[in-house]
């Protein structure tokens, strides 16, 4: 699956990243984006763009493009009041870095934020990642979900159970079959300065 490889933030930012994993609390409930920042840095998340949006939108869950061939930036928010504010946040990070080629940037709905997907995802990771069937675990900003890679023909039952116990709502996750990085593939860094 791409997305847990390389996710279309970094691919708007014009670099190969590997998700960031981590925790925070969610602004649904009215909290500042000082607060989101404040629990975000406590929680180590390791994405400074995100924390960034974050903070001047709470219910900021990412930008990506619309598709992989697409000159559409989406910034996505889940709570509409926000998207001038994400919007801001987002151009401002852009024009920090190597800009992306976008024709258009548009403000989308979701359904979660990202901080309420960091947060869930702190909740059951441990005990995720432990099962035997799970390969990978992440946020995937643009499905708005927590993915769950699972073993071909593995069972997906114990991670339902998990996240039920854990009062995730059902359309907050998805599952990808994803097979086991070999242990004699070659290393993503080789060390040497790029």
């Amino acid at each position: 699956m791409s997305t847990l490889s390389q996710n279309s933030f970094a691919r708007a930012l014009g670099m190969a990243t590997l998700l960031t994993l981590g925790g925070l609390f969610s602004s649904a409930n009215g909290q500042t984006g000082q607060v989101a920042l404040s629990v975000a840095k406590r929680l180590a998340i390791h994405n400074p763009a995100f924390l960034e949006a974050a903070a001047f939108a709470p219910s900021f869950v990412g930008f990506f493009y619309s598709s992989a061939e697409s000159d559409t930036l989406v910034v996505a928010v889940a709570n509409l009041s926000e998207a001038q504010q994400a919007r801001d946040a987002v151009l401002r990070i852009l024009a920090r870095k190597r800009s992306p080629t976008f024709k258009v940037l548009t403000v989308r709905k979701a359904n979660y934020s990202l901080l309420e997907l960091y947060r869930w995802l702190e909740l059951v990771e441990h005990q995720v990642q432990g099962l035997p069937q799970v390969t990978a675990l992440g946020v995937n900003e643009g499905s708005n979900t927590i993915t769950v890679g699972v073993e071909p023909k593995g069972s997906t039952a114990r991670v339902v159970m998990l996240m039920e116990d854990a009062r995730i709502p059902k359309d907050a996750y998805t599952f990808e079959t994803i097979g086991r990085a070999r242990a004699d593939a070659p290393p993503i860094f080789d060390g040497s300065p790029p």
